[in-house]
């Protein structure tokens, strides 16, 4: 990294600061490890670290101009700069946010609000958890629900990314929708249901050639049709490209004393997942918060499990071609549901270090978080004990029993906030990992 790009990087958020309507924030992090980084360290960072990063530090600024009640914009860029593997200096954030009434519009390279206080081990989404990069993009969503009846409401989200890293797929681009009903049954409760629909198509693929993509090749993502004569075999079969989606139910309980959250999602990526027949795949959780928030400010628990997947595959004449989901894997788009070599959703999938296919996507999970503060001094924990058993073609026998721990510690001042972290990793198949973070950093 040159000095000219270190300068970039720390100098440019001073550049607006001062102004209405501007701006900015820096840090920087340093760890000591052992060895590698723990895996709370680098995982759900919106993929700013990795195993090997030791020091590294962000600079960004922005502008929110509001023109009157229903209108406004944000201009937003951050830069990243760390050692490490990959690219040592590249663009963190980089986008525009236009709203007008209910709508919202955003263009370009932009991370995903934290859900849950931070504490959930899919970021509060099993299919985009933040364990990424942010893919470049456009996004339309509407942020409060259009009324059916006075109890009932519904919302949505319609989005289309690129995959512009190095992949097996080259050029491969990304469909998303959501739509969410909310059931009102008081003003203290509400049920959620939830459809989010992702789908991967065109790109250039080494061996098939360049996928379909036209605009009549769209639709058919759209509403998940099969390829025509140029798609591949498969996805004559079946439909065109590589489709991933998630059942969503969330119950809202506002209570006098606390504010609670039950809720799961599921994973799938055909129709047998589709049709629950991987059950009970997915994630489980409760999320709790205290009125009187003396030390405890949110209190988490999940359970995560990939391991049905509809069953092991079998083919005919004894089989029906269903099972053996293969969560995040792809026949054609090889490098599967990653970006930046990252996966995308649930972090507790792993990816081959080759960048093609996946090593690990069949585990139980038990997730605990919890958020607080003591006296002047905010803490985030978080603590997984993992059971992997590798994938069904390739299983880990036998499985690898792990357990990830995190404490975070904050302690904000008038000239900005120190951060110390502490994380370590047990396994009854690797070597064990610890690592020390010490932090600054300051907002204006």
């Amino acid at each position: 990294m040159s000095r000219w790009n270190v300068l970039l990087l720390f100098a440019f958020p001073f550049m607006t600061f001062g102004q209405e309507g501007f701006y900015g924030h820096l840090s920087a992090t340093g760890f000591a490890q052992n060895d590698n980084n723990p895996f709370w360290i680098y995982s759900n960072q919106y993929g700013r670290l990795d195993k090997n990063t030791t020091l590294f530090g962000i600079g960004e600024a922005g502008y929110h101009k509001q023109f009157n009640k229903t209108n406004s914009l944000e201009l937003a860029a951050g830069m990243i700069a760390r050692n490490g593997r990959g690219s040592n200096v590249f663009i963190d954030q980089f986008y525009a946010r236009y709203r007008h009434k209910n709508l919202r519009i955003d263009l370009g390279v932009w991370h995903r609000e934290q859900k849950l206080h931070g504490l959930s081990s899919v970021g509060g989404d099993i299919l985009w958890s933040g364990n990424s990069r942010a893919l470049p993009g456009a996004e339309l969503q509407f942020l409060k629900g259009a009324h059916i009846f006075d109890w009932l409401t519904f919302k949505g989200k319609l989005g289309h990314y690129f995959l512009s890293d190095d992949r097996y797929v080259k050029n491969a681009q990304v469909h998303y929708k959501n739509l969410q009903l909310d059931i009102r049954f008081s003003e203290r409760d509400k049920l959620s249901l939830q459809l989010s629909h992702y789908a991967q198509f065109g790109g250039t693929s080494p061996v098939f050639g360049k996928q379909p993509s036209g605009f009549s090749d769209f639709l058919k993502i759209f509403t998940g049709g099969n390829g025509g004569a140029e798609a591949t075999d498969s996805d004559q079969a079946n439909a065109l490209g590589n489709h991933l989606g998630s059942y969503a139910i969330t119950y809202d309980m506002q209570r006098s004393g606390f504010d609670l959250k039950l809720y799961h999602q599921t994973i799938f990526e055909d129709t047998s997942g589709r049709e629950l027949r991987n059950f009970p795949d997915g994630v489980w959780g409760i999320y709790l918060q205290p009125k009187n928030k003396k030390f405890i400010d949110a209190l988490l628990y999940e359970f995560v499990q990939t391991v049905s997947q509809s069953g092991k595959f079998i083919p005919p004449p004894n089989g029906n071609f269903r099972g053996g989901d293969n969560y995040f894997s792809n026949g054609i788009y090889q490098s599967g549901w990653t970006y930046k070599n990252r996966i995308i959703g649930l972090p507790f999938i792993i990816p081959q270090e080759d960048g093609t296919g996946i090593q690990i996507n069949r585990s139980f999970v038990h997730h605990l978080g919890i958020a607080g503060s003591v006296n002047t001094i905010n803490y985030s924990l978080k603590a997984s004990f993992v059971r992997n058993l590798g994938t069904y073609n390739a299983p880990i026998n036998p499985p690898e029993n792990a357990f990830y721990s995190y404490l975070g510690l904050d302690y904000p001042t008038e000239i900005g906030t120190f951060k110390a972290e502490l994380a370590g990793d047990l396994s009854n198949k690797k070597e064990t990992l610890f690592a020390l973070g010490l932090g600054y950093s300051i907002n204006f």
